[in-house]
Parts: C-alpha cells; sequence; structure tokens
C-alpha cells in the first residue's frame, strides 16, 4: 500500500513541507487506526471521520490537515466508554 507521500513523489510534488504534512497526517492517521477499540468497526471510524465534529469547522478527516493533534484528542475522547452514575 503506497502512502499519501509516494503519491506526491510520484506526482512530483517534492515541496518539503508538503511532504512532511503528508508524513504528519498519515502517521496521525495511522494512529488513530490502531486506537480503534475491537468494538469499533472500520465503518463506524470512516463514519466518525467524515461527520461534522463540534469542535471542528469541517469534519475530522479534513481537520487533520491542520491540526492532527486536535483530531487524535477527540478521538481519545470519543472512544471513552460512558460511565453512567
Amino acid at each position: 500500500m503506497k502512502t499519501f507521500k509516494q503519491y506526491l513523489t510520484e506526482a512530483n510534488i517534492t515541496n518539503k513541507e508538503v511532504a512532511d504534512m503528508a508524513n504528519a497526517n498519515d502517521a496521525a492517521l495511522i494512529k488513530i487506526i490502531e486506537m480503534k477499540p475491537d468494538n469499533w468497526s472500520n465503518f463506524r471510524l470512516l463514519y466518525w471521520l467524515t461527520r461534522p465534529h463540534a469542535e471542528f469547522e469541517d469534519t475530522p478527516a479534513d481537520a487533520l490537515r491542520s491540526d492532527h493533534d486536535a483530531v487524535i484528542a477527540a478521538f481519545e475522547r470519543a472512544i471513552q466508554p460512558v460511565k453512567h452514575g
């Protein structure tokens, strides 16, 4: 499986900042996938990433471009078990 950076390289996009951003986004998305609890399906994760979120102006997937740490933190809160009482 190719990384986003490999696609940029194949498209002759060599700007170091773009490549660094691609690595950061890849790393953040990989971390989110690794954090996904067993009781979450891949579809549920995709749904969470693509639905508008109260903490971002858009979806978490779009927010990964500018603030991947905030997206990771929001996902950590989303996967916390609900505690009643």
